[in-house]
């Protein structure tokens, strides 16, 4: 039996909300995924590199973000409200009473969920930019402004949700769990498909798209605008400090602005909930304002941005290295080998 903090939260019978929801993310994700053979790069290409940054993504940065989950759930009077004090005295802890391993619980979830979730992603992000680019040229002659990559980013997380929204869900659940539990995220994931059927995977699906869903939406569009600044489009010339500098300082800005409504999404995904009835959105908020102050929806700001923005600049970095090496290694196999000038005079 899966114990009350791993168990999610058992939806209102009948809830046609989250079921409404939840159709839309699959049906945006089949959409999504049908169009992108449009863009100029291969979908292998597009699905490998995102695949392959966002795995060894999600593993360096898996310390911080078992912090980020801690902290978001922790109900302690005694935790300081300040993010840096309240991270220091989190991870001290959690050393103490498990040793550095403590920091990688859920990490089984990584091998799980999060190739194909950011194969997802990346491929869906390029298919949307490519019409968006495409739609502006056509209409206005001039390139889109970078407050249109807003959309892109907001479509490539409603796609990918249909995994990234389970992985969120198991991972937190092994991240927050009591010392001592024996699960991984494939039994996990299994026990509660069991005991609350598919839908059991998809916990706070409106809170994660009120909270992921601006969040890329912002960061894409802050990435697209300072690229354009700092990062030259010229082959060889591309320098990859620069997208890391990009790719950073947009997902600072997004992390903090998306701050309150995931500490929400956080406590209905782990069933970090002390109100009546199943959890809300509206419910968790109220319950939190009353019961604990407003300042514990600040309390992760400080690791939320440690976990997320070093990981969107690593991220976006490697997959746009993976990406030109990929695409590089097609147009060689295409053109074929180049014989020397003095082999080809002779024949």
């Amino acid at each position: 039996m899966i114990g009350d903090r791993l168990r999610p939260p058992r939806a209102a019978p009948g809830s046609s909300l989250s079921i409404l929801a939840a159709s839309l993310v699959f049906r945006c994700a089949g959409g999504l995924l049908r169009t992108c053979m449009m863009v100029q790069d291969s979908l292998a290409n597009i699905a490998l590199a995102g695949a392959m940054s966002g795995v060894i993504n999600d593993v360096v940065t898996h310390p911080m973000d078992t912090l980020r989950a801690k902290l978001q759930t922790a109900r302690s009077s005694t935790l300081s409200t300040h993010p840096l004090t309240a991270m220091r005295a989190m991870a001290a802890a959690t050393v103490a009473t498990e040793g550095l391993a403590g920091l990688y619980r859920g990490v089984s979830s990584v091998g799980l969920f999060s190739a194909p979730a950011y194969a997802l992603y990346f491929g869906s992000y390029k298919a949307v930019a490519a019409r968006i680019e495409e739609s502006w040229e056509k209409s206005s002659g001039a390139t889109a402004p970078a407050y249109m990559y807003f959309l892109a980013g907001l479509a490539a997380e409603g796609a990918s949700n249909v995994l990234y929204i389970p992985y969120d869900a198991i991972k937190q659940r092994l991240q927050c769990a009591p010392i001592g539990t024996n699960l991984n995220a494939l039994s996990l994931s299994i026990a509660v498909v069991r005991a609350e059927g598919i839908l059991g995977l998809y916990p706070g699906v409106l809170a994660t798209i009120l909270s992921y869903g601006p969040f890329s939406g912002i960061y894409f569009a802050v990435y697209e605008g300072l690229r354009r600044m700092f990062v030259s489009d010229v082959p060889g010339v591309q320098s990859s400090g620069a997208v890391l500098g990009c790719a950073i300082s947009a997902g600072s800005v997004a992390a903090i602005v998306t701050q309150p409504i995931d500490v929400i999404r956080t406590r209905i995904q782990v069933g970090v909930h002390n109100g009546e009835g199943p959890p809300s959105v509206p419910s968790v908020m109220r319950n939190i304002l009353q019961k604990e102050g407003h300042a514990v929806l600040l309390r992760g700001t400080l690791a939320r941005v440690l976990s997320l923005a070093p990981g969107c600049g690593f991220t976006m970095m490697m997959f746009e290295g993976f990406l030109r090496r990929l695409s590089r290694r097609d147009l060689a196999n295409e053109v074929g080998p180049i014989m020397p000038s003095s082999a080809a005079q002779s024949q």
